[in-house]
């Protein structure tokens, strides 16, 4: 081999030995760039991801308490409708009751003017009976309704609170 052809294979074997290098320098930048950038993106995706189940867990608390207010909302108006049917099926019996003792008082009577006298006073202490159970279901249902919304009016009270 010439010295000219040592040269030329010198320099060849030189230029491959830097253009590996560089290569190799440019590959371990890029395999630390691109680390670097997953990293990152681990680290992103890791803070959403935490984010999103501190959501989630916010969202169940909220919907846990809506529906547990809801619930006790129920319960209180189911036992309370019942209590007003009872009372109710109390007050028709009781009004039975009073109709046929005044039928047969009526039946009973001499004459026009005690008849009238005995309808009038049925339809009176009717009239009263009827006016006092009216109040007694006015403010039964007034007090009802207070204890059915309770639950929900705490509910949204603590959910306006916990915004703040």
């Amino acid at each position: 081999m010439t010295d000219k052809t040592k040269k030329s294979a010198h320099s060849f074997g030189d230029a491959t030995t830097t253009l590996g290098t560089t290569m190799t320098a440019q590959t371990d930048q890029m395999i630390a760039l691109t680390k670097a950038n997953l990293e990152k993106m681990a680290g992103h995706s890791r803070v959403a991801m935490e984010r999103t189940m501190k959501t989630v867990d916010t969202l169940s608390d909220v919907t846990k308490g809506n529906l547990e207010a809801i619930l006790e909302s129920s319960q209180i108006a189911s036992t309370a409708f019942q209590s007003l049917t009872q009372e109710s099926a109390e007050y028709s019996k009781q009004s039975l009751q009073r109709a046929a003792a005044a039928t047969q008082a009526m039946m009973q009577v001499q004459s026009v003017t005690e008849f009238l006298m005995v309808q009038r006073e049925y339809a009176m202490t009717e009239l009263a009976i009827g006016m006092a159970e009216i109040a007694k279901v006015s403010q039964a249902m007034f007090t009802n309704m207070t204890a059915i919304y309770e639950p929900l009016l705490k509910r949204a009270s603590s959910a306006m609170a916990s915004k703040d």
